[in-house]
């Protein structure tokens, strides 16, 4: 039936107003493209080539761009950090997520407290990272944690909490109640029900949580900036490294924003369909 009917839509589509979702399709596509071929090939072009014909080719390749930005901004700790804050943040991310999420979803017993806690958690949707920086730098020099990873962890757990309590608990509302009252009446525990019948149902919506906290942490600059010292920054931070007041160099700076985004593009491209069918899967059952 929805075959027949998205056939139908697509009959009912003439065509220039198809030729023309086409040429905003592409031209979209394009102007995101670009600005990543553009930085890939600039990375092997010096200073000077970059200024003086931005979009040209390089004369000659630079090879040597890449051994100064890796060596120059010390990249090789601030690549361990980064998968650390990554990996740790994302994990934690997951598993207190979606245990709320089932709390939220499927456990009634405080049904008010539990509207009113899934509304606060909801308002950190609404609050920016720039909002928050200088409460939270109070927060954690108060328990000194301002230069520690497990300081910076938190921080990262927390800010990836609210999307992944969202699309948590609005995917697990769609799990039908007689599942759960069929475990329940065999006498599984909430544990048990959770551990084992409800999150491997969850595995489109833990998709898509987990690849959104990768890319957030993994690109994410302004706080790490902040929190910590050269020993906790992360690989964004090397990025900027190379801009002072007096120059910038350019070539090397190019070879280290690809260094950065190398892995986040391609974790979006293997897992790009995934993060797709958790939101779709999310708002249908919700």
């Amino acid at each position: 039936m929805n075959n027949n009917l998205l056939q139908k839509n697509r009959e009912g589509v003439g065509p220039v107003a198809r030729g023309i979702a086409y040429f905003v399709f592409i031209l979209w596509s394009l102007i995101t493209i670009f600005p990543l071929v553009w930085t890939f090939y600039s990375s092997f072009k010096s200073t000077n080539e970059i200024l003086g014909s931005p979009m040209a080719l390089p004369e000659v390749w630079q090879f040597n761009n890449y051994i100064t930005a890796w060596r120059q901004a010390e990249l090789g700790p601030k690549f361990f950090n980064s998968i650390l804050y990554t990996t740790t943040s994302t994990a934690a991310v997951l598993l207190l997520a979606m245990m709320a999420s089932y709390g939220f979803a499927k456990i009634y017993e405080f049904k008010q407290i539990s509207k009113v806690l899934y509304g606060l958690i909801g308002v950190g949707l609404l609050i920016s990272v720039q909002a928050i920086v200088i409460p939270l730098f109070i927060l954690l020099r108060k328990f000194n944690l301002t230069d520690s990873y497990i300081g910076i962890i938190l921080t990262y757990t927390a800010l990836g909490l609210p999307i992944g309590v969202y699309l948590g608990t609005e995917f697990i509302k769609g799990i039908p109640d007689s599942l759960i009252e069929s475990a329940y009446i065999d006498g599984a525990s909430n544990s048990r029900m959770f551990g084992q019948i409800v999150l491997p149902m969850t595995t489109p919506v833990l998709f898509t949580i987990g690849i959104l906290n990768v890319l957030g942490t993994w690109n994410e600059f302004m706080l790490v900036f902040l929190l910590g010292s050269e020993k906790t920054k992360s690989l964004p931070v090397g990025v900027q490294s190379f801009a002072s007041q007096t120059s910038t160099q350019y070539g090397a700076q190019m070879a280290a924003l690809v260094i950065v985004l190398l892995p986040v593009v391609l974790i979006y491209l293997i897992f790009n369909r995934r993060v797709t069918q958790g939101v779709v899967a999310g708002a249908i059952k919700g």
